[in-house]
């Protein structure tokens, strides 16, 4: 159940990182840096919470 819960919240941020790429759409060097932000966010979550899972 943890694992999906992780793929959807890693698909809910890059999901909100293209939207505001699409919509905002500043110069292509800060659309970039968002959208590595985004996708660095969601490994950081599934990466703590499987770090947590291997603690219990």
């Amino acid at each position: 159940m943890r694992t999906k819960k992780q793929i959807v919240g890693v698909i809910v941020l890059i999901i909100v990182a293209i939207t505001l790429r699409s919509t905002i759409g500043f110069t292509e060097l800060v659309d970039n840096l968002v959208m590595l932000f985004f996708v660095l966010l969601g490994c950081w979550f599934t990466y703590v919470n499987a770090k947590k899972k291997d603690r219990a």
